[in-house]
């Protein structure tokens, strides 16, 4: 190569060399001090796109698993109220058989009657005020529909109906109304006698009909504690996935680094040595 005044070819190849060299420098310290590999589109453009809808996903079953949660506590508190129905109708049923026994006068069947028609009402009050978040769970033939995929379709939702506690639902009263429809007494002791059968075996069909509302129960949380298991290892996959894609190695990028650094310093020293090139021409012109 010739040696000019005019230009430093060697200066501007050492320049470049050494621009590149600090660039892909600026690169390696971004990529280990924030752990990722991917930090701007140019980066990796797909490997971006796979990685933010990965992330994307992973949020979504995060929610998925609270809304599940929230599902499963809702059960709960229905079930605690059913099983404090199911204590008061056995109760009920206790006063019914002992009111059907013979040796109780049309006076004393009254004193077990308003025992009975109380624990009635204690029934209704339980199914009418048990709610979750201003839901109504056991009075008023409300759905439950709990979203736990991650779109809009049928196999996204969980839902369970049909679950009621009130006298109407348990056979207890009329259909729509919340008096209580039976009677441990009567005008005669025959008739309290058969007036208090015909109640017990309403509220046993009633205890029947509640074991198997709390059935439903039970199937639909167990359901719910399966669909939290599956979240969950989808959202320890996606995080997987994701940390492939956009996590930097940092062993990698670490020996990149003192590579790096040492182009670069072999740069700043060829560019000053490259930049004395002229003043070797001013030497042979004296």
């Amino acid at each position: 190569m010739p040696i000019t005044l005019g230009s430093n070819i060697a200066s501007l190849r050492a320049q470049r060399s050494l621009n590149q060299s600090t660039q892909q420098l600026s690169d390696v310290y971004q990529k280990l001090s924030s752990g990722q590999r991917i930090n701007k589109a140019s980066d990796d453009a797909a490997g971006l796109s796979i990685a933010d809808s990965l992330k994307a996903q992973q949020r979504v079953a995060s929610v998925a698993i609270r809304n599940a949660n929230d599902g499963i506590s809702s059960i709960a508190i229905a079930d605690a109220a059913l099983a404090e129905i199911g204590n008061t109708l056995t109760r009920m049923a206790e006063l019914a058989e002992q009111s059907a026994n013979g040796v109780f006068s049309v006076n004393q069947r009254s004193a077990l009657q308003d025992e009975f028609t109380a624990l009635a009402s204690e029934v209704e009050r339980i199914a009418t005020t048990t709610n979750f978040n201003g839901v109504r769970l056991l009075s008023g033939g409300f759905a439950m529909v709990l979203q736990v995929g991650f779109d809009s379709g049928s196999t996204s939702q969980i839902s369970y109906t049909g679950v009621q506690g009130t006298l109407a639902s348990l056979g207890l009263a009329a259909n729509g109304e919340s008096a209580l429809t039976y009677s441990l007494n009567g005008t005669t002791i025959e008739a309290g006698q058969s007036a208090s059968r015909a109640a017990l075996d309403a509220v046993n069909a009633a205890i029947a009909s509640l074991a198997q509302t709390r059935g439903t129960l039970g199937a639909a949380e167990s359901r719910l504690n399966v669909a939290i298991t599956n979240l969950t290892v989808a959202r320890e996959n996606f995080a997987a996935a994701e940390s492939q894609i956009r996590d930097t190695d940092v062993a990698q990028q670490a020996a990149e680094l003192t590579r790096l650094g040492i182009l670069q310093q072999a740069g700043s020293a060829v560019l000053a040595q490259a930049n004395q090139q002229p003043a070797l021409a001013l030497s042979l012109l004296r």
